[in-house]
């Protein structure tokens, strides 16, 4: 037998009960007969659609387990401090207050004429629901991970020159700033093609994961990106 240690995040760890479940399995046993073999002793029945992340990477569910690993069970993604040298980029991922301001005035220099900003502002309303508040969560080590990876793609399908991302965690309120995206440029079409494609992409496999509270009832919304 192996040992393993299975880490839980927003809708599953909530049907669950607890973050973190030390378990064993067979030697050679795949991510899909672990995924199976959870749903048959926990009766979760909502981890069928996740994906699986080892070593902060996403693996297929035929991968073999062959000695201790730690196994990320993440939902289908919603939509610290880390920059791509490379390129001047920069993701911000943490629980402090974005300001509309706070990124404005590194964007402007001599050489680009295109500067393109996106507010992902908390909206009061969801499917005729009062929404009261947000709570953001997120694996941060990996979602930088992926999201440079969407900026490496950017640099080689435009010519842009920086892009910056902060995303809010925790509890957020109506009209509070949630996601701020930056990106210059010499011409305006990179900077305004770019960031389209990069709203998009970020719900593709970025994990963060957003739950609307309303005045009755709450929700994971496990496609967050596409409210934006």
């Amino acid at each position: 037998m192996i040992n393993v240690k299975i880490y839980f995040f927003a809708s599953i760890r909530e049907n669950f009960g607890k973050k973190i479940l030390d378990f064993q399995v067979q030697n050679g046993s795949t991510i899909s007969q672990l995924i199976s073999t959870l749903e048959r002793e926990f009766n979760l029945t909502n981890i069928h659609n996740c994906m699986i992340a080892i070593d902060m990477k996403y693996v297929d569910k035929n991968y073999i387990i062959k000695k201790y690993e730690e196994i990320y069970l993440i939902p289908p993604v919603s939509g610290g401090n880390e920059e791509n040298l490379e390129f001047n980029d920069q993701i911000i991922i943490d629980e402090n207050v974005i300001l509309k301001d706070q990124i404005i005035e590194s964007f402007f220099s001599h050489e680009d004429g295109a500067v393109v900003f996106f507010y992902g502002v908390t909206r009061n309303n969801h499917d005729n629901k009062t929404v009261i508040s947000l709570e953001y969560e997120s694996l941060i080590p990996m979602a930088k991970n992926e999201i440079n990876k969407i900026f490496v793609s950017i640099h080689r399908k435009w010519n842009v020159s920086k892009i910056v991302l902060l995303h809010r965690l925790g509890k957020l309120y109506p009209g509070e700033i949630s996601m701020l995206i930056g990106i210059s440029s010499k011409h305006r079409k990179p900077a305004i093609q770019s960031i389209d494609y990069l709203i998009d992409e970020l719900k593709k496999t970025v994990p963060i994961w957003k739950k609307e509270i309303y005045d009755v009832g709450e929700e994971w919304i496990e496609d967050n990106i596409t409210s934006y």
